[in-house]
């Protein structure tokens, strides 16, 4: 897994990635996201204000623009930009505490599938936000303050308990 922020190089000097940014200038940098196991490539997404779209650059051998979408988010929700400088922690680092973490509290779950997601998220801050899915069909979320280290939530959730 490269690191994010060599990901963030990557698609900042790509072309499509400036060939967009000259037309909206007011975007910035709100999300990556990876799933270690299945890619080896980042998915990283620009936040648009004007539109409330962001747009996702897949960091891979090669940079690829994918079409904007609406945000996902509830009207009183704000997306807020990553700050480069204040990612200290590795994803490789917050990927190693979550899977202790889970192995420590959670060892009678078989993992199945991890998503690490960089966000800047209220109330927490700058925050690596991993989710481990099992193989009993829940959900062990934990956040990493991506500047400390500091583990700020953990929680196992039942997918099931989504459904409505």
């Amino acid at each position: 897994m490269i690191p994010f922020k060599q990901a963030v190089q990557k698609v900042k000097e790509s072309t499509e990635f400036q060939q967009w940014k000259n037309r909206r200038k007011n975007t910035f940098l709100c999300f990556g996201m990876i799933i270690p196991e299945k890619e080896d490539y980042w998915s990283i997404g620009f936040y648009d204000p004007e539109k409330d779209e962001i747009t996702n650059f897949i960091a891979g051998k090669t940079v690829i623009k994918e079409k904007p979408d609406k945000v996902f988010k509830t009207k009183s929700m704000q997306v807020l930009p990553i700050q480069l400088d204040e990612l200290k922690i590795k994803s490789t680092d917050a990927l190693e505490k979550a899977r202790s973490i889970e192995k420590e509290k959670y060892s009678s779950e078989t993992p199945i599938e991890t998503i690490l997601i960089i966000q800047n998220l209220k109330p927490f801050g700058l925050i690596w936000n991993i989710t481990i899915v099992t193989m009993s069909l829940t959900s062990i979320n934990i956040k990493i303050d991506a500047t400390t280290g500091k583990l700020l939530q953990e929680k196992k959730i039942s997918l099931f308990s989504f459904k409505k």
